[in-house]
């Protein structure tokens, strides 16, 4: 449910502030080795192919240079946007 409110939310914020010019996306960051659930599981994301978060940081980087520009409003993942 969670991510189906910050997709709405994304939907709202780009309706309420595109007369401003504002851009806005929904952006999935993919499988990545993360700290959030400890250092079991860290491992665990590490051996089964997750994405470090430097990758991460990269897509996002995409997006806050510019190229993304086009897939504003939209749900965005590295190789492209979901459907929604």
């Amino acid at each position: 449910m969670s991510k189906a409110a910050m997709n709405m939310l994304a939907a709202q914020n780009k309706h309420e502030f595109a007369p401003w010019g504002a851009k806005v996306w929904t952006m999935c960051p993919g499988y990545v080795v993360t700290n959030l659930t400890g250092e079991a599981d860290r491992e665990n994301r590490k051996n089964t192919g997750a994405l470090s978060s430097e990758t991460s940081a990269q897509f996002l980087h995409q997006i806050i240079r510019g190229e993304r520009d086009a897939d504003d409003g939209k749900f965005v993942h590295a190789g492209g946007v979901y459907p929604w």
